[in-house]
């Protein structure tokens, strides 16, 4: 089975670009749930704390423990205009994402990721970012 993302990187062709992932690396089967995936999704949006707003942003996120591998972009994912952001990791990982943002105080928060049971496991993590 194949994913597609869109993600905003410095060697990319314009604004966001599409791009493809094997997923036959990842224990997944396309129609099937009855294999363990080794994937979590962690979602979330980006939101202004003074007045809801929704914030476009460059979140890093750095593993700090776990048994499972994976290779995260350095650049980190973008959150689109309305503050939405969308990664798939390796569950059973701890992560740091963290925010720096013209205006606002740097912000970093820890996440465990668990592994699904039979299906790929969602978290929802929103960032709420404070001004200066």
């Amino acid at each position: 089975g194949r994913a597609y993302f869109s993600s905003i990187r410095p060697d990319g062709e314009g604004q966001f670009d599409v791009y493809e992932i094997d997923m036959s690396n990842y224990g997944l089967k396309v129609g099937d749930v009855k294999e363990k995936s080794n994937l979590s999704i962690l979602k979330g949006e980006v939101i202004d704390a003074f007045d809801a707003g929704k914030l476009s942003v460059t979140i890093k996120i750095k593993k700090i423990s776990g048994s499972s591998v994976c290779d995260i972009d350095e650049n980190g994912i973008q959150s689109d205009d309305e503050g939405n952001y969308f990664i798939m990791l390796p569950g059973k990982n701890s992560y740091e994402l963290s925010v720096e943002h013209q205006g606002y105080k740097p912000y970093k928060l820890s996440v465990d990721l668990p592994l699904g049971a039979h299906e790929v496991s969602t978290t929802y993590k929103p960032i709420v970012l404070e001004r200066q």
